[in-house]
Order: structure tokens, then C-alpha cells, then sequence
């Protein structure tokens, strides 16, 4: 309780910016893959798109300037809106509950302003380097922090955009990301009790499990540390990318989806969260790799093992 205090203004302020383009990222996602996708991950699908037309646009436009995307996730948050209006109430109603189950965190990265290492090094410098020159960096203008050219800037765009709302450069902008990015791994609690229970969660039992599933803040603390969770960091947020990815092989494998019948929407969303962790670390590329493997020998093995009883029986 030490480590709290009372938000300053300008703090409730950048709070206010950051939920406001999560929403809009959230529904980004909804513009992206629609109604019937899970909603868990539709935070991180807004922004593998908007990151992915900013690379892109950065390619084809020299000095690619960070307005046009941001003006893109405002049009895709709109028709996100209007594709998803029969379930606007409920979906924004879970994502709004989750952020509220996770705000003591929040509030505490908002007033927590102790960068680390790793943070002066690799991922405040790309953010302050969009804020200033509105832009990737490019051979005239090379980052400052130029020994790691190579980490995303997904991350650092949201950091920026914020940051140009309010007007000034802070240093807590992405470690708040990371707490409303983690509130996402709440809205899997319904997810995962239907896959027990093999039917469908009342609205008030839905209700209880998002806000008790914030209990998994705990153990997450404790392994990553509250100051590495509330930091500029990118580990919790793509330790968030795998859990989604782990609970989506988990719900295919099982044939306990609502989607099972859109073969292409769920290999859209997994495609879209290995993405994702590529997109908010380099590592992320690698580990995609590993876990693609370790499936893939997972299956093989399996199949190699019903092989071996087939031919015994016969």
C-alpha cells in the first residue's frame, strides 16, 4: 500500500487517453474479425492491424507520419461499432468490467514513474523517438538507441499517440498498456468453464468469473514482478500474446469453440496472435517458432502412436 497515492491530474488524464484507445483498439478487432470472434483477443487484433498499415505505409511513403493510422483506428473503431451493435452493450460491458477488476494496478502504473535498464535503452527511446519526429526512423534520422534497430514499434506508436494527446512525453504510458492488455486474459474465465462444463455461462455467472479471474494478477506479479509489469517493459504483454495463444489451440483442439464452424476465423485469429507477439518483442519470433514446432511434433508423435495400435490390432 506503501507504493500508492493519490493520481494527479495530468495522471488521470493520460488513464483516460490510454482506456479510451484500448476501446478503440478493441473495436479495431471487432472491424477485423467480427462479432463471432473471441473477445479476449480483439485488443491485440487492432493492433496487428493499425501496426501492420503503419509498417506499411512507412514502406510505400517516406516519413509515414503516426497521424494516419491513428485516424485509421478511429474509422475501424467506428465500423467495429456499427458491425458489432446488437452485441455492442454486452461485449464493451465484459471489457469495461475487466479493465475495473484490474485498475488498483492501473493506478499504481500511472503514478509509478522509476524507468528501469531496459526501459532507457530499448523501448522509451522508440517511443519518444515517434513523439518527436512522427515517424519511423529512417537513414537520415536514425534512433538513438540504434544498437537494437530491430525491436517493434507497435508498442512505442500507442506510447506516442497518447503522449500527442496530452503533450508531453511520459514515462508511464506503456506500463499501463501492459495492465489493460492483461485485462484482456480475464474475458477467458466464461471461455474455459464452458469447455468444463459443456454449456454456456448465465450473464451473472459471467459477470463473476471475469472479476474473479483478476485473482490471476497474483501469481503473475509474482513471477514477473509488479515493477516489471508496470514499466515500459514488453514481457508481460507478450507473456498475454501466448496465454491467448495457449487458450485458443486449447478450445480448438477440444472442438469446444463457437466458431468451430469458420474454419478461416480461427486460423485468422491464431495468425493474428503469433503476429502479435512478434510484434511486441523480437522474441516473440522465436518462440512462435518453438511452439509451432513442439505442436507439430506433438501431432506427429500422436499420429505415429495411433498408427502403432492400429497395426497391433490388426
Amino acid at each position: 500500500m506503501s507504493g500508492f497515492r493519490v493520481p494527479l491530474a495530468g495522471e488521470v488524464f493520460i488513464l483516460a487517453i490510454c482506456f479510451s484507445v484500448f476501446v478503440c483498439l478493441h473495436l479495431a478487432g471487432r472491424a477485423l474479425l467480427g462479432p463471432k470472434a473471441w473477445a479476449p483477443i480483439m485488443p491485440l487484433a487492432g493492433l496487428v492491424t493499425i501496426y501492420s498499415f503503419f509498417v506499411a505505409g512507412s514502406l510505400l511513403i517516406f516519413k509515414f507520419p503516426i497521424e494516419i493510422p491513428f485516424y485509421a483506428l478511429l474509422i475501424l473503431a467506428f465500423i467495429g461499432l456499427i458491425r458489432n451493435y446488437n452485441h455492442l452493450v454486452v461485449d464493451l460491458g465484459y471489457v469495461f468490467l475487466s479493465i475495473l477488476s484490474i485498475s488498483p494496478l492501473l493506478f499504481l502504473a500511472a503514478i509509478v514513474n522509476e524507468p528501469q535498464w531496459d526501459d532507457m535503452t530499448h523501448w522509451l527511446p522508440s517511443a519518444q523517438y515517434l513523439f518527436r519526429e512522427r515517424h519511423l526512423p529512417t537513414f537520415d534520422i536514425p534512433p538513438i538507441n540504434n544498437v537494437v534497430p530491430a525491436y517493434p514499434y507497435s508498442r512505442a506508436i500507442l506510447h506516442a499517440w497518447v503522449n500527442s494527446v496530452s503533450g508531453e512525453f511520459t514515462t508511464n504510458v506503456q506500463g499501463i498498456f501492459n495492465c489493460l492488455f492483461m485485462s484482456s486474459t480475464f474475458l477467458w474465465a466464461p471461455y474455459y468453464v464452458k469447455l468444463c462444463l459443456g454449456e454456456d455461462c448465465k450473464v451473472k455467472e459471467k459477470i463473476f468469473l471475469v472479476a474473479a479471474s483478476s485473482a490471476l494478477v497474483v501469481p503473475w506479479a509474482a513471477v514477473l514482478g509488479s515493477t516489471l509489469i508496470v514499466s515500459s517493459y514488453a514481457d508481460p504483454l507478450l507473456a498475454v500474446c501466448f496465454l491467448h495463444i495457449f487458450m485458443i489451440f486449447i478450445l480448438v483442439c477440444t472442438q469446444q469453440t463457437h466458431v468451430r464452424d469458420s474454419k478461416i476465423l480461427v486460423y485468422a485469429q491464431i495468425i493474428i496472435m503469433f503476429v502479435a507477439a512478434a510484434s511486441v518483442k523480437q522474441s516473440g519470433i522465436y518462440l512462435g517458432i518453438i511452439f509451432l514446432a513442439l505442436i507439430w511434433l506433438h501431432d506427429a508423435l500422436s499420429l505415429q502412436k495411433q498408427e502403432g495400435i492400429f497395426y497391433a490390432h490388426q
